[in-house]
């Protein structure tokens, strides 16, 4: 039972020896972390402001479903941008859900897993692309 005491004992005493006999690097290893921090704290003080926004945007609230929230025209209040004009019908409005569409890149195993997934969640539709430049020249 004594003998892991006597053992440690005998370890912190090397280490003692070994760190008196080596002052420098001692030194180092004291000085080092402290100057580091220094830096970090300097960086920290003169480099990030806190920002004050005098007219924070609010948005309203909404409830969490299974379905994607309608996109709405910034100009229309009330109606929802989901009116087409069916020009066999004089082009009177009439009202379609349109699905969404999303795109994403890279197209691989992983990115295909987790877009299928939210296809089926959102009822959406999805494309994808093998480079985000591909994606831009396409949906852009």
């Amino acid at each position: 039972m004594g003998v892991w005491y006597k053992q440690l004992g005998l370890l912190l005493w090397k280490n003692f020896l070994i760190q008196s006999r080596r002052k420098l690097s001692t030194l180092f290893e004291i000085l080092l972390p402290i100057f580091f921090v220094l830096i970090l704290l300097i960086l920290r003080i003169t480099t990030i402001k806190s920002k004050h926004h005098d007219d924070p945007t609010l948005w309203n609230p909404f409830q969490m479903n299974r379905t994607i929230p309608l996109n709405k025209n910034p100009d229309s209040s009330s109606i929802p941008n989901i009116v087409n004009r069916n020009p066999y019908m004089d082009n009177k409005p009439f009202y379609t859900v349109k699905k969404w569409s999303i795109a994403y890149a890279p197209n691989n195993s992983e990115t295909r897993f987790i877009m299928s997934n939210l296809k089926t969640f959102l009822d959406a539709n999805v494309d994808a692309f093998e480079s985000p430049e591909e994606m831009i020249k396409n949906v852009v």
